[in-house]
């Protein structure tokens, strides 16, 4: 499942997402309320793990030192019993930050920001909290802030404090919320990760100046004006050309000879040009791209006046153009993290444009 939401636990406010997985809520919820109605109240516990080899026909035991699973235990949601699973395994000096703590250190925030989705990624490997922190305009385009909070529970994924613009609702915007950050902490886990996890939080929670300046940053993108060779540079940033396979170099070879493009791909082919095949179908790809995202930075010039020609208009049309993908049709897998690599590139690009 492209979303890759585990299961149904997905609890959005007002909006669904664009995967229509999970439940919307219309009025507003507790953090306390929203945790057990998005279903991530489960636990998860560290365990012993044990290996096996087999001496004179007898089934030796052996316990792995330093070594520990976490567990996710099983839970029902929804009706549906989800049976223990290992997500992960972890040296000694893991400390586990449960759902629930996190939960609970978003109290005293979810008093003056609101819960925006609460969901669970994967098989449960990850669990996050989204806090709607406040609308703010560039242009005039509405935009929003969100505080989001996430522990891992698989060894690879460490506590996420982070002031985004992204609404996570799904594994990809999870990584793109967290690559544009305006603001982030990572945690991992080991020594106090709750006293860290906590100041983490009261610190975005009062940081009204990041906020601020973020505000600054795409404001400035708005007040750049950029020219058709500044938008094609952007994009071509965000879709790079594939690396021309090693066999590429008989193409070159040829390029003198009178050979039409059918005979020399022929001639790659047998010459166990397989990887040359897969390259032209990458650059095939990434000119298609960057002429879809020219043609939507077109089209926003015109819908939208006031941002023509800027170079937060050629952000939003990179960002458009990867986010098309995300629909129900959308391709998965690998494709499925390129797009949020996609958008990052786009962003560094813009910044590195307007000096940032």
């Amino acid at each position: 499942m492209p979303a890759n939401i585990f299961g149904e636990r997905l609890t959005s406010v007002r909006e669904p997402a664009w995967h229509r997985i999970g439940q919307v809520i219309n009025e507003p919820m507790s953090v306390a309320d929203a945790f057990i109605h998005a279903g991530i109240d489960y636990d998860v516990t560290l365990a012993p793990l044990w290996a096996q080899y087999e001496l004179d026909g007898e089934i030796i035991p052996m316990e792995l030192k330093n070594k520990r699973a976490v567990v996710r235990e099983e839970h029902t949601f929804n009706d549906k019993v989800d049976s223990a699973a290992i997500l992960g395994v972890v040296s000694d000096g893991y400390n586990i930050l449960q759902n629930r703590e996190l939960a609970a250190m978003l109290e005293n925030v979810n008093t003056k920001w609101a819960i925006e989705t609460v969901g669970a990624l994967g098989n449960g490997e990850v669990a996050w909290l989204m806090l709607d922190a406040g609308d703010y305009t560039v242009g005039e385009d509405k935009c929003k802030h969100y505080l989001m909070v996430s522990t891992g529970h698989d060894g690879s994924h460490s506590v996420q404090v982070a002031l985004v613009k992204v609404r996570v609702v799904c594994w990809n915007t999870y990584h793109w919320a967290l690559d544009s950050a305006s603001m982030k902490y990572t945690i991992p886990h080991k020594g106090n990760v709750k006293d860290e996890t906590q100041f983490a939080i009261d610190i975005i929670a009062g940081a009204e100046r990041t906020i601020n300046t973020s505000i600054k940053v795409e404001e400035k993108m708005v007040n750049t004006r950029v020219t058709d060779e500044d938008v094609k540079e952007l994009i071509d940033a965000a879709y790079p050309m594939p690396r021309k396979p090693r066999n590429a170099k008989i193409n070159t070879a040829v390029q003198s000879e009178s050979l039409s493009k059918e005979q020399v791909k022929q001639l790659l082919t047998n010459s166990g040009g397989e990887g040359f095949e897969r390259y032209e179908k990458q650059k095939e790809r990434a000119e298609a791209l960057r002429s879809g995202a020219f043609h939507m930075y077109e089209e926003m010039n015109l819908a939208f006046p006031w941002m023509s020609n800027t170079a937060w208009s050629a952000l939003n049309a990179i960002t458009e153009t990867s986010n098309w993908r995300q629909g129900r049709n959308a391709d998965s897998g690998v494709m499925f993290g390129a797009r949020k690599d996609e958008m990052t590139r786009g962003l560094k690009a813009v910044g590195q444009l307007i000096g940032i």
